[in-house]
């Protein structure tokens, strides 16, 4: 049933395998996940663009349509302290 090209192939893959798994072994497990640098200014710069979508007539309605579209739930929790008496 197997030919030698698809043993060849199964071979270099399960060489390939021993190697990732050996690499992923020995990275450390509390290693700490780092952030892209300009992740904050990229951000930023969506919330501006979607605030622009939001203010201008011709695209409100499909930009509150798809961002309504992400929010499947929205919680209230009693708060005395917060400004209305409850939190999001």
């Amino acid at each position: 049933m197997f030919r030698a090209p698809m043993k060849e192939m199964m071979d270099v893959l399960e060489a390939r395998k021993v190697e990732l798994d050996t690499k992923l072994a020995a990275v450390p497990e509390d290693e700490p996940i780092i952030l892209q640098p300009a992740l904050a200014e990229v951000f930023g710069a969506k919330i501006k663009a979607l605030a622009s979508s939001l203010d201008d007539e011709d695209t409100k309605a499909e930009a509150a349509e798809l961002l309504r579209s992400l929010v499947t739930e929205v919680r209230l929790h009693p708060d005395e302290e917060a400004t209305d008496g409850h939190t999001i």
